[in-house]
């Protein structure tokens, strides 16, 4: 995830939903003309989303205890 027009600290804050409102929308009006900065985001994105059903494969849910 390499983007030569945003900080990596912002773009990891927007991914943690950890910036401020305006700074944002201030990212979110970035993205929609910065193709580098989108395709950054989607692809932290899927690897999150990929790291998750991973957690979830390794950990499946137990089922209920009979009564």
């Amino acid at each position: 995830m390499t983007t030569s027009c945003t900080d990596r600290e912002d773009l990891q804050a927007y991914l943690d939903d950890a910036l401020p409102s305006a700074e944002r929308e201030r990212f979110e009006q970035h993205l929609l003309g910065c193709a580098g900065c989108q395709a950054a985001v989607e692809d932290a994105l899927q690897l999150l989303a990929a790291g998750a059903e991973l957690a979830r494969q390794a950990n499946p849910p137990r089922a209920a205890a009979p009564q």
